[in-house]
């Protein structure tokens, strides 16, 4: 991806007077698991075009957290199963499900490559998305077309409209 289509700019910096979230221009030069939060991401963008499908985490379907689990599986770690959860699963439920399999980073700021935002969205209450060493996200959305749900593994600018929507930044345990 050409660095004139993907915005590296912070869109937080300049106002706040602090990094944004994982802004390529506030990241240390060096970090821990740095080569492995870079697979990590490798791994996301290798499934870009998966189709969403509610529940599912393999590399034929997936949804927002199948894509954060396959990713995990295909760095060679144990990942847990889930029980089925609803499609507009409310808050609390999901912030359970967050807190018992990855770490909370206690500030924004301390966010990496390769970190998970838990963001509000209008539709379906929260979405789980990976933060990029280019200030971008990786992401499996679903959209609604013609009363059809349909989407695919996407990576997109992270923007002032997604930035203002996390809820909090988890990690994976594999990198605490």
């Amino acid at each position: 991806m050409s660095p004139e289509f993907w915005p590296v700019m912070c869109v937080d910096h300049e106002a706040k007077e602090r990094p944004a979230l994982v802004c390529p221009e506030c990241l240390p030069v060096s970090y821990t698991d740095k080569t492995d939060r870079l697979t990590l991401l490798g791994y996301m963008r290798d499934l870009i075009g998966t189709p969403w499908e509610h529940g599912k985490r393999s590399a034929s379907s997936l949804d927002c957290v199948g894509l954060m689990l396959l990713a995990g599986e295909m760095m060679g770690w144990t990942m847990p199963t889930l029980e089925p959860y609803e499609l507009h699963i409310d808050g609390s439920e999901m912030q359970t499900l967050l807190e018992t399999y990855l770490v909370a980073v206690a500030d924004q700021e301390d966010a990496l490559p390769g970190d998970l935002a838990w963001v509000r969205i209008r539709r379906s209450g929260v979405h789980l998305v990976a933060l990029t060493e280019v200030g971008t996200i990786i992401h499996c959305p679903y959209r609604m077309v013609n009363d059809v749900q349909t989407g695919a593994v996407e990576e997109m600018p992270l923007d002032m409209r997604w930035a203002s929507r996390v809820l909090q930044v988890y990690r994976y345990p594999e990198f605490s």
